[in-house]
């Protein structure tokens, strides 16, 4: 078996009572069902209360308290479970939080949700690099007909996004232009690859965008795009809040996105979409909706990084992570959302080709 994950990933560490975001607020921890077993099995008093803070459901999760935290984050914001029996005793959801894991066939994708801040930081100051190594002790099952294409059609999307004499607008509709591509190909039953090759000459991709300069940005498009993440049930109270704010203030903010000095910073995002959801096309035959997340993606945390500039007349590091965090918690750690962004990309014309496309222009 092959795994591969960022070059930052083995350095991840939880930051415990120093996270601004913990991840023990606000979320509803599942328990897996060994763990649920275990803590059946859990003597004495905290034993006792384990189980008296669990509500038996299926699936079985804590119950959190009136202020929406895990009962066992003590007052320090340190997990007392770990405290007092060990980091072994944790649930899986609480042992692998942020990390997510792909499994395609023989290859195991390891990385680090966004939505955790620690996990920005490190996105935002490391260049985007995957690791890769052989576990040959593992069973490894047989790769699926598509991958080796679609991890072709990948490293394509990879060399597009990081390809530095474009600006961040023109990589992301020239990967718009390949998940077009590929996509009608993918429809036809022909090879995902053949479409992706052209990609890689210079002439081909200067052509690819001359013929999207008659693609104009439409701000009712792009307010539609806003309206939807706004709409949605959120974690925090202040997210509708803010996307409203960026709504009403659009005609100043827009010029302000994607600005090219943040060029490694959006690239960086780009990367990390792409690596998180791209594959998973090979599975569900739909590879545009994925590299239409990604421009959607970072078009919205483009737009935050802008207001970030006019409220506070700068843009640090921590802004650049909050930003990021606050929009991966809010969609990409919603299942509900995900699921009518997909939906979404086939049925509304602000996700259409042509919409996306405006919005890189």
């Amino acid at each position: 078996m092959k795994k591969r994950c960022p070059s930052y990933y083995p350095l991840f560490q939880c930051t415990a009572a120093s996270c601004r975001h913990s991840c023990c607020i606000g979320w509803e921890i599942d328990i897996d069902p060994q763990s649920a077993a275990l803590y059946q099995s859990v003597s004495g008093l905290m034993g006792q209360e384990l189980r008296r803070k669990i509500a038996w459901e299926n699936p079985p999760h804590f119950r959190l308290t009136e202020d929406g935290r895990c009962p066992f984050l003590n007052e320090k914001g340190l997990c007392r479970l770990i405290l007092e029996k060990g980091e072994g005793v944790l649930c899986q959801i609480c042992a692998q939080h942020p990390r997510f894991h792909n499994r395609y066939g023989p290859l195991l994708e390891s990385g680090l949700g966004l939505c955790c801040e620690e996990a920005g930081r490190l996105l935002f100051t490391h260049a985007p690099a995957l690791l890769e190594e052989e576990t040959p002790e593992e069973p490894s099952a047989p790769a699926p007909d598509w991958l080796p294409e679609l991890l072709f059609v990948r490293e394509t999307a990879f060399f597009l996004a990081l390809e530095s004499s474009y600006s961040i607008k023109e990589r992301l509709s020239l990967l718009l232009c390949l998940g077009a591509d590929v996509q009608d190909a993918m429809d036809e039953g022909d090879s995902p690859l053949q479409e992706a090759l052209p990609y890689r000459a210079e002439d081909f991709r200067r052509e690819a965008l001359w013929e999207l300069s008659g693609e104009a940005f439409d701000p009712g498009m792009l307010n539609s795009l806003l309206s939807f993440f706004e709409s949605r049930e959120p974690l925090d109270k202040a997210w509708p809040v803010r996307l409203a704010g960026i709504r009403e203030n659009l005609g100043v903010l827009v010029p302000f996105r994607m600005l090219s000095e943040d060029g490694e910073a959006y690239e960086r995002l780009i990367f990390y979409f792409l690596f998180r959801y791209l594959l998973a096309s090979g599975e569900d035959g739909d590879i545009l909706s994925k590299i239409k997340f990604a421009v959607a993606a970072v078009t919205v945390i483009s737009l935050l990084d802008a207001q970030t500039r006019l409220e506070t007349g700068g843009l640090s590091l921590e802004n650049r992570v909050e930003n990021a965090r606050a929009f991966s918690s809010e969609a990409e750690y919603s299942p509900d959302t995900m699921e009518d962004f997909w939906n979404a990309c086939w049925e509304e014309e602000f996700l259409s080709f042509s919409s996306l496309a405006g919005f890189c222009s």
